[in-house]
């Protein structure tokens, strides 16, 4: 299995450069551990980062001479929301070894870091794409315009690069059924690195929220840029689960709900939105969670109005 890895696919900046190529560089060695071939599109860091200049295109060219069986471009993410946060991947087009790759990295990433996960979805900015020859992906591994997440890929290359690499290995274990990755030697570190978490430790299961801003008056209209926190009722305190801003239709990423292993049973968890926005007067709602898997809240905001007296 050929895997090509492009850790400069199109970096925002130097610093950002950096972490892209040392972790690239630490993922081709655990991917040669699970005994695959791997080509580093930047195998000595001689990066300069050239705003507006996407290499991508000449580095598919590179993968697809090599006869690559998969090309994985790391990139970290960029949002004018310093609070958009988490892990996802992007592709072009659709295939089994993408899916399979992608889904199985970005549950290593959110289980072992608690980056959230954003999911596989077709994009864009992923055009350059189209000229692969074989499964092609992007995998954000964070944002860089985050503190947290960026804090995390710079001082946790080697644990991002393990659990990327024992993704792309489960990933295309499970699709072309190749034993040889099965049994390697699990390389993920046995201990979690001390940084921000969305949700607190000791959780057992969790319920995927979105939250939908509206304006109250009929017909609603979706609250684009609305600041949404979350927090968890326990014990008194209020603990932060999530912060970050509606999109163009009103909507939040989905939200990682926490579930205690120290709750009674038929006891639910109490979470409590805190809707903000300069148009609209504030708004917080309490929500109750015992068993769901899977929920939608709507928020209803009254416009602000201007007294005349």
């Amino acid at each position: 299995m050929k895997i090509y890895i492009d850790n400069g696919y199109n970096p925002r900046n130097d610093e950002a450069a950096g972490v892209l190529y040392e972790t690239g560089l630490r993922m081709a060695d655990s991917l040669r551990e699970y005994g695959m071939e791997v080509m580093l599109s930047v195998p000595e860091n001689t990066l300069k980062a050239a705003e507006g200049q996407n290499q991508a295109v000449l580095h598919i060219n590179q993968a697809n001479e090599w006869g690559a069986d998969l090309f994985l471009a790391l990139n970290l993410n960029y949002s004018p929301d310093r609070y958009a946060t988490g892990a996802a991947a992007g592709v072009f087009k659709p295939s089994p070894e993408t899916e399979a790759v992608s889904a199985s990295a970005l549950d290593l990433l959110s289980t072992q870091t608690h980056l959230q996960n954003r999911g596989i979805t077709q994009r864009q900015d992923c055009l350059p794409l189209k000229k692969a020859k074989m499964p092609a992906m992007v995998l954000d591994i964070g944002f860089l315009t985050n503190k947290n997440d960026f804090e995390l890929a710079t001082k946790h290359p080697e644990l991002i690069s393990q659990l990327v690499a024992k993704g792309v290995a489960e990933g295309l274990r499970d699709i072309r059924e190749t034993p040889a990755t099965a049994d390697a030697e699990n390389p993920v570190l046995k201990t979690r690195p001390a940084f921000f978490q969305l949700y607190p430790a000791g959780r057992k299961n969790i319920c995927r929220l979105t939250v939908n801003v509206l304006s109250s008056v009929i017909p609603r209209k979706p609250v684009a840029n609305a600041h949404v926190t979350v927090y968890h009722g326990k014990e008194g305190k209020h603990i932060l689960i999530y912060r970050g801003e509606t999109r163009n239709d009103g909507s939040t990423i989905p939200v990682e709900l926490p579930y205690f292993s120290d709750k009674a049973p038929n006891c639910p968890e109490m979470f409590c939105i805190c809707v903000r926005h300069q148009d609209y007067m504030p708004k917080n709602t309490w929500i109750y969670i015992n068993s769901e898997r899977i929920k939608r809240e709507n928020i209803f905001l009254d416009e602000r109005r201007i007294s005349n007296r």
